[in-house]
């Protein structure tokens, strides 16, 4: 566990805002027992455990706007927390403190179908969200993910979801929110923000004061509710995939950005072959059995029409490419054993709507970024010679048991036209393993600079912000100073994004 430095006032304050978080929200939703709070110290990433000194569960934006409040007068750190589904040590109380924990804020609180909108507090989940959209014949923007992570922080967040292609990440379903700035004020951002004005699917009013909130981890304040955009549901759809058996990324790539400025594809995403097989098998088990059958690359594909005769179309220009760009069809013998072993359509609508994430050696440690198609397979290429070099079986030098394959995973999803594309870089190691736990520590730091010195970024601060950061220059000194005029005391999620 870190050590936090000395500070002797401290425990008088969190003695003091113990009693007033009791008074604040109940005696019974507040704790600050070690037997709890260490359970708030960590998520299932490598990032180092550090626990908080009280847990709050609020049950409205006023009882949240109450915690605040103690917090500021008394200058203690808040960490806010959803479900806490996190592989980067995001919900992880960087400075201690109070941990915002938002459980009991999970109710939908509306749904306009005939403006698709759905309204929802922190703790209503993707599966929830999505079951009672289909009751309407309409969706949310999944992330490739379980069904568990929290709506609002994950479209906060810019979540990748697995029509991104079409639809874009997650801000851009974001319609408004209601958000608790760090000296207790709320603020409604958006169409909210003009009484009576409802659920307006558009930026501002001016400029968008609440792109603030976006990616930014907590660090200006709590968002207590959200607005987010629906989209129909598909009535006819097709699920099918071509394939590269060659190591290299660039003819599968090529093939890809070709793919998407033909602009009929409903979800395109690229897998390695073990990622598909983690996602398509019912355990690690079967992932193993499965992965001998799935070629290296492997682009998805999910077509989708409002009516048959327009399905139909879009297979018909998909057919055209194949033979255009000569390019190659998942094979039928795998299809229909990817069929018969598991239900392509089944496992596709358990992806779409309750996703999960299947793990090798029990847990992954994941690096999202952003690039172009045509930098991507220099970074594939460094990335797997950091991990040859820092996590061999044996001796890197003799080449003799390099790093194997199957415990790393290159997932690639392009943004609109593929302009640009959303890439994540996985390794699979080993938590009940000190020695995988310690070769594995140092080796997101290393993919991160080396990504960072080749042409990816990170729009998604999280994990790459401290690194990141400090090379933006004046774009950086200006989140700094917005940092100052909006938390001067420092209270809201200090440490994260580099920012000091």
């Amino acid at each position: 566990m870190a050590e936090r430095k000395h500070d002797p006032s401290r425990k008088k304050r969190l003695k003091e805002a113990f009693a007033l978080l009791r008074e604040a929200v109940g005696g019974e939703w507040v704790s600050d027992s070690p037997v709890t709070n260490i359970c708030y110290s960590r998520d299932q990433s490598i990032v180092r455990a550090k626990k908080p000194n009280i847990v709050v569960l609020p049950s409205s934006t006023e009882e949240v706007r109450k915690v605040i409040l103690v917090a500021n007068r008394l200058s203690i750190p808040v960490q806010p927390y959803s479900t806490g589904i996190n592989s980067y040590g995001g919900c992880i109380p960087e400075r201690g403190g109070i941990l915002l924990d938002m459980r009991r804020m999970d109710r939908i609180l509306a749904i306009d179908e005939k403006n698709m909108t759905m309204t929802v507090q922190p703790f209503v989940t993707f599966g929830w969200g999505q079951c009672e959209g289909q009751k309407r014949g309409m969706r949310l923007c999944n992330p490739t993910a379980p069904p568990t992570p929290s709506v609002l922080a994950n479209f906060l967040d810019k979540g990748v979801g697995l029509s991104s292609t079409r639809y874009g990440l997650g801000p851009e379903h974001i319609v408004n929110m209601r958000v608790v700035l760090p000296d207790g004020e709320v603020v409604d951002t958006g169409s909210a923000a003009c009484p009576g004005a409802g659920n307006v699917c558009v930026q501002g009013p001016g400029p968008d004061l609440g792109g603030i909130f976006e990616a930014s981890l907590g660090v200006f304040g709590v968002v207590t509710e959200m607005t987010v955009q629906l989209y129909h549901w598909p009535r006819f759809e097709h699920f099918t995939g071509l394939i590269s058996e060659e190591e290299d990324l660039e003819p599968i790539l090529e093939l890809m950005r070709k793919l998407v400025r033909e602009d009929f594809i409903e979800e395109i995403f690229l897998f390695q072959d073990a990622y598909l097989a983690m996602g398509a098998a019912e355990n690690n088990e079967g992932a193993e059995i499965l992965r001998k059958y799935i070629p290296r690359h492997q682009i998805v594909l999910y077509l989708a029409g409002r009516t048959q005769e327009e399905l139909e179309l879009k297979k018909k220009q998909l057919d055209d490419f194949v033979r255009r760009n000569d390019a190659q069809y998942v094979k039928e013998s795998f299809m229909e054993l990817f069929d018969k072993a598991l239900d392509a359509r089944k496992c596709l609508k358990i992806t779409q709507q309750t996703p999960r994430a299947e793990r090798l050696r029990g847990s992954f440690l994941i690096m999202w970024f952003n690039a172009t198609f045509d930098v991507l397979p220099t970074l594939a290429r460094k990335y797997h010679a950091i991990l040859d070099r820092e996590l061999a079986d044996t001796d890197p030098e003799s080449g003799a048991d390099p790093f194997p394959r199957e415990c790393t995973a290159v997932y690639v999803q392009p943004m609109e036209f593929g302009r640009s594309i959303g890439v994540e870089f996985d390794v699979f190691w080993s938590p009940d393993d000190p020695e995988s736990v310690k070769r594995t520590m140092p080796v997101g730091p290393m993919v991160t600079n080396m990504i960072l010195d080749h042409g990816g970024w990170y729009e998604r601060t999280s994990r790459a912000g401290i690194l990141q950061s400090p090379r933006l220059g004046t774009y950086f000194q200006l989140m700094k100073e917005l940092k100052n005029l909006i938390d001067p005391k420092n209270i809201m999620n200090p440490g994260r994004m580099g920012l000091p």
